[in-house]
């Protein structure tokens, strides 16, 4: 039930990664030219696959979702990127892109800070921000509370200036993280992984505690935003991810169709759903393994396709493009 809380590990890790790349960037060159590379990476890795996706589910919405035809105000704010503030009735997931492509916008003005103070004093205003962000959560959340879930999200939980808790954190821990001088031995930085991951889990397998308290929610997604920070710094020290990679090989896989099948997963749950139904005549359907497995293979082949015909070429040519620029 608290499965959705996963959008927050992705956003302290998208700021963390984020933050890295922009920090090696600023030591190469000027901070206008780093910005506007990094603007033009994200822009080949985004919007080719948001944009076919998003033609797919305005022309056809029927096939995956089931919709109605798709008015012309829904498709404009997705084509902005404010279906955060504009409350998204056909591509629901897209709300975190559009957190992340405003986060992108802004993340340059961030390392210009980073040129400008001390890495300690950096990641102290991120993490300050991101409270500020809590704070603001919290005294909207003050009474009268939201009367349902579906309020609760397009009205605290999905609008940028309230989502980019995550974001922040993630930034803090990229300021934070200096591979050349990691001064805790590693041995703590195992127990603080330990402690995180657990507190973490804890909160994931939990009752539903979003249908108690929307306030306690709110609280809890900083929270988690902040163990999932620790656990990334601390099992980056121990270097975790090196070694996961190279034993697992299917990582890489999901890797390489990770932004595909975000961009599609949902669409086809509504779907296998039908397809599940008509195989069935049941009403347990979340329980089938065939819906399960027409799902997630459905989902996951539409993804590397997606991968395979739209984006890897185009990561090619970005590549090319920026060794031509550097040359």
């Amino acid at each position: 039930m608290n499965g959705w809380l996963g959008v927050n590990l992705f956003f302290v890790l998208s700021g963390f990664l984020l933050t890295q790349q922009l920090l090696r960037a600023v030591e190469l060159q000027p901070l206008i030219g780093a910005a506007i590379q990094f603007w033009r990476r994200r822009a080949y890795r985004i919007l080719p696959c948001y944009l076919i996706v998003l033609f797919v589910l305005w022309i056809a919405p029927s096939i995956t979702l089931g919709l109605g035809a798709l008015d012309a105000e829904q498709l404009a704010a997705h084509l902005l990127f404010l279906q955060d503030y504009f409350a998204s009735d056909f591509f629901i997931p897209s709300w975190s892109l559009a957190t992340e492509e405003k986060f992108y916008l802004l993340l340059p003005f961030g390392a210009f800070l980073l040129k400008r103070l001390s890495r300690r004093t950096a990641g102290v205003i991120f993490i300050g921000l991101s409270l500020m962000v809590l704070a603001e959560r919290t005294i909207i959340l003050s009474p009268p509370s939201p009367i349902d879930y579906s309020l609760f999200f397009w009205r605290v939980r999905a609008p940028f200036h309230l989502a980019v808790d995550g974001l922040l954190l993630g930034m803090a821990v990229g300021v934070f993280f200096d591979r050349k001088n990691i001064i805790i031995q590693p041995i703590y930085h195992l127990y603080l992984l330990f402690f995180s991951c657990s507190i973490i889990v804890a909160l994931l397998m939990a009752t539903d505690w979003l249908t108690y308290s929307f306030l306690a929610s709110s609280t809890i997604i900083w929270m988690f935003s902040g163990l999932t920070a620790i656990a990334i710094y601390s099992g980056c020290s121990l270097e975790f991810h090196k070694k996961i990679k190279s034993r697992l090989i299917i990582s890489s896989f999901f890797a390489k169709i990770s932004y595909p099948l975000y961009l599609v997963h949902f669409s086809f749950v509504y779907f296998s759903l039908n397809i599940s139904r008509d195989l069935l005549k049941a009403d347990s359907i979340w329980l089938s393994p065939a819906f399960w497995t027409i799902y997630l293979g459905s989902a996951v082949a539409a993804a590397y396709l997606l991968h395979v015909v739209v984006e890897a070429p185009l990561l090619k040519l970005r590549d090319s493009v920026t060794r031509t620029n550097i040359c």
